[in-house]
């Protein structure tokens, strides 16, 4: 979204008295180049959810922080909730040790830099060519859209998209994406990925889009609806 999004929604929820309630499963933990993707606009929600890096995806963790006004409004409240491993000592553990080593390794930073090298690359390899539409993101998080037609936007066909999924995986990339994203070309490697790795990647990915005719419908089947 434009810089003046965020602020102007956080802006209405206060003005309406609306709890702003951010979803930082995907985004958080280093991946947009910050700790969180709302201090790019400088937005502190009252609710925030987070999972995935919260334990560098090593074991199932999920967490759910609020605000000090929220906390305050729910004081001496039966708050009705729990789950058979909520709280798990183990997941603590490791999600501690993971936060611990992004901040003394300097994660965020890294998918900044990395991140920025890779967007730069995107766009002016990866943009010009005819069946990429738009490339966006932030730090790791980000993506190319992959159409038919430039101008008018066009999303892909799904065959095609499958064409594309299995060269990729030929060629030792593992590609996300299916279901709502099959126009979507997502990049999110490892936070701790270097420039160096990150180049081998994309002189893998360029070829592949730039030879595949993304502006006719594959022939032959589909990918499994695991993909």
């Amino acid at each position: 979204p434009p810089p003046e999004y965020w602020p102007m929604v956080k802006e209405i929820c206060t003005e309406h008295n609306v709890l702003f309630i951010a979803d930082e499963v995907q985004s958080g933990f280093c991946r947009t180049g910050k700790m969180w993707a709302l201090e790019h606009w400088d937005v502190e929600p009252d609710i925030m959810t987070m999972a995935k890096g919260i334990a560098a995806s090593v074991l199932p963790f999920g967490a759910v922080s609020i605000s000090d006004e929220v906390y305050e409004g729910m004081r001496g409240q039966m708050l009705s909730g729990g789950y058979t491993y909520s709280g798990h000592p183990i997941g603590c553990a490791a999600s501690s040790a993971a936060i611990d080593i992004y901040l003394k390794e300097n994660v965020a930073e890294n998918a900044a830099k990395v991140g920025k090298h890779m967007r730069e690359r995107l766009e002016a390899e990866l943009l010009p060519l005819p069946g990429v539409g738009e490339v966006r993101g932030k730090g790791l998080f980000l993506a190319a859209e992959l159409v038919s037609d430039k101008k008018s936007k066009t999303p892909i066909d799904p065959g095609v998209r499958a064409d594309l999924t299995r060269k990729l995986l030929d060629a030792g990339i593992f590609p996300r994406g299916g279901g709502y994203r099959n126009s979507v070309l997502y990049i999110t490697p490892p936070c701790t990925i270097t420039i160096e790795e990150a180049d081998r990647a994309l002189d893998i990915i360029k070829p592949i889009i730039a030879e595949l005719d993304l502006r006719k419908p594959a022939l032959g089947p589909r990918v499994s609806k695991g993909f």
